[in-house]
């Protein structure tokens, strides 16, 4: 098998990963915050790390698992923004933590925008119900923290 196919098979298995971690970030958000807090960062970076066989990949679970411990609710409206917005960033740069030790700024550009962006537009304005928001806020987190990892190796 060629290295492009190679690729392409460890992106698919990451979107099964972004899948789990999202679904079990969503499920701690209801109940059993060990999900979201400790499980699926555990799973994001044991899988970047294997797959990529880089242990640096390891750094991403403690930061996610951190990020993912900060409280955003508010009642007024500037106080969701700043909330969201703190809390965004926190995300963007666990996902990225990789990107920005090796200084590739580009995928932490890309993070900021969609992870900020969601967690505010989302967030605070409410578009869809809450767990159709947590779950969609997630899978953009770790779609940023999983698919830009994932090394190409020829």
């Amino acid at each position: 098998m060629n290295a492009e196919k190679k690729h392409q098979l460890k992106l698919l298995a990451g979107l099964v990963v972004v899948v789990v971690c999202s679904g079990l970030y969503a499920w701690g958000g209801m109940e059993m915050k060990f999900l979201r807090r400790f499980i699926a960062p555990t799973i994001c970076a044991g899988f970047l790390a294997i797959i990529n066989r880089d242990p640096l990949q390891l750094i991403k679970a403690p930061l996610l698992g951190a990020s993912s411990s900060l409280g955003y609710g508010a009642d007024l409206l500037w106080a969701k923004i700043a909330k969201r917005s703190y809390c965004g960033l926190a995300f963007c740069l666990s996902a990225s933590s990789d990107h920005i030790i090796r200084r590739k700024w580009v995928p932490v550009i890309f993070s900021f925008i969609s992870i900020v962006g969601v967690f505010i537009l989302y967030g605070v304005f409410n578009p869809i119900q809450a767990r159709g928001e947590e779950t969609f806020i997630a899978a953009i987190i770790y779609m940023n923290a999983i698919l830009p990892s994932i090394k190409y190796k020829e």
